[in-house]
């Protein structure tokens, strides 16, 4: 009897550890993110950089949700300047740059319309004048 015990108790042991083990590949499944290294020429000595993220997420209640953020850093120019994002060539938003620092994001979660993004995709972040600040490929 001591034996049925214990073996039913290591069968639920066993049970139970599965299915957290699947709950945690499953999610992990569900949940991408990509992203594309930003680098551009010195601004005054200063070499910005930057990077995109790209995220798919499943959410069982509301399907696939996307998220798009590009932040740079380092980016030697006034306090203010507007910087076009660009993908592919096109722009699909603006960032205002504060202490060399900037930051964008998309999230269909917000209601935004974030676009679907693959490898090879390409980011760009370009002044007024149409000089590419930072730029890189997923």
């Amino acid at each position: 009897m001591k034996t049925n015990k214990t073996m039913l108790t290591l069968l639920t042991l066993a049970l139970a550890a599965l299915f957290a083990f699947t709950g945690l590949a499953a999610q992990a499944q569900q949940e991408q993110s990509h992203y594309a290294y930003l680098h551009g020429p010195a601004i005054h000595n200063i070499r910005p950089h930057g990077l995109a993220q790209y995220t798919t997420q499943y959410d069982p209640e509301t399907g696939w949700e996307r998220q798009f953020e590009v932040e740079s850093h380092r980016v030697n120019m006034a306090n203010g300047t507007i910087l076009s994002v660009q993908l592919n060539g096109q722009e699909i938003g603006r960032m205002k740059l504060w202490e060399g620092e900037g930051n964008f994001n998309l999230d269909t979660q917000l209601g935004n319309s974030v676009p679907f993004i693959q490898k090879g995709d390409k980011v760009a972040l370009v002044d007024s004048s149409g000089v590419i600040v930072v730029s890189g490929a997923f």
